[in-house]
């Protein structure tokens, strides 16, 4: 497949336009691995107009910049699909009308956000998201330090259930404090199967250097929980004692129960889970929804472009 590319794109000149540019044409690459990448004057077989704040009145040139090859695209009946694309503000009646032809035209039109939407005021277009949002996201990472209390029924199947809540959010980092709590990172693996890295982080200046790798803490040791917070990283408590809930209630930090009937008020591990699982989906849901936005244009663009080799399939 043949594609021109069009946008903001001189590389190395900035930075949000050449994350654009890259995630772009790694999404054709996942579509197509034999995509060739080529100018005008080759005549492609389809044409993305791909970029981020193309349109506005604020930079009146765009319009005489990239409007006149799209059109000459229409008028060559070469597809054209405009990819997660930034528009507005538009004030000026004569520039939103042209905007509004040529884009009226296009095969499929894809805008960043709700706001370029509502500014092109064209109902056939697709509110995605950025394509840079996935070339800059990282999956979060979160450490997680457990203990084994012999005196809490039902605490393994606790520990399994919060892994798997983990998981389906983030990837994830044992960090042991204490050597014997080895053991149970090993018996929690068994059971589910899996591997996780374990941090062996008895030492502090061990532990200060890797709780610097994670997005989030989570975890039951005191001290682990104090380390985490004093070196700015975003916690979650798992109080299994007074003491830390005394320091999460200092330090205003999220936290949920694991009580032992003794040190802490008895508290379903239940509702424990939803505790994390509604602290969990505040933390990450945003970037979620985010990301799985900007993924739409990779997924409708895989769309149009079986719909294009079934048609041109067709005619031959």
């Amino acid at each position: 497949m043949r594609v021109q590319l069009l946008g903001h794109y001189y590389k190395d000149n900035n930075m949000g336009d050449e994350a654009i540019h890259r995630q772009v044409k790694t999404d054709l690459e996942s579509i197509d691995p034999f995509v060739e990448f080529v100018h005008e004057l080759d005549k492609p077989e389809l044409f993305i107009c791909g970029g981020g704040g193309m349109y506005s009145d604020w930079q009146p040139e765009a319009f005489d910049t990239w409007l006149p090859p799209i059109d000459a695209a229409i008028r060559q009946n070469i597809p054209v699909v405009a990819y997660g694309v930034g528009i507005g503000p538009l004030f000026h009646e004569d520039t939103t009308r042209r905007l509004r032809r040529s884009f009226r035209a296009m095969d499929l039109v894809m805008v960043r956000d709700r706001a370029s939407y509502e500014a092109l005021g064209i109902d056939t277009a697709i509110v995605t998201g950025d394509p840079a949002i996935r070339y800059g996201y990282r999956h979060p990472v979160i450490g997680l330090n457990l203990v084994d209390i012999k005196t809490i029924t039902a605490l393994d199947t606790f520990f399994l259930d919060l892994i798997q809540l983990i998981l389906s959010h983030a990837d994830l980092k044992f960090f042991c404090l204490w050597p014997p709590h080895k053991n149970l990172y090993k018996r929690l693996m068994t059971h589910l199967n899996i591997d996780i890295p374990i941090i062996e982080a008895w030492d502090p200046d061990v532990f200060k250097r890797e709780v610097c790798e994670v997005d989030l803490w989570m975890g039951m040791q005191y001290h682990g929980i104090i380390f985490a917070n004093m070196n700015h990283k975003d916690c979650i408590a798992l109080s299994y004692h007074h003491k830390c809930t005394q320091y999460a209630n200092t330090m205003d930090l999220p936290q949920t129960l694991i009580s032992d009937g003794q040190n802490l008020i008895p508290y379903s591990l239940k509702s424990s889970i939803e505790d994390v699982k509604n602290i969990l989906e505040e933390r990450f849901e945003a970037q979620s929804k985010m990301y799985q936005a900007s993924d739409l244009n990779r997924k409708l663009l895989l769309k149009f472009v079986n719909n294009m080799r079934e048609r041109c399939h067709r005619q031959v």
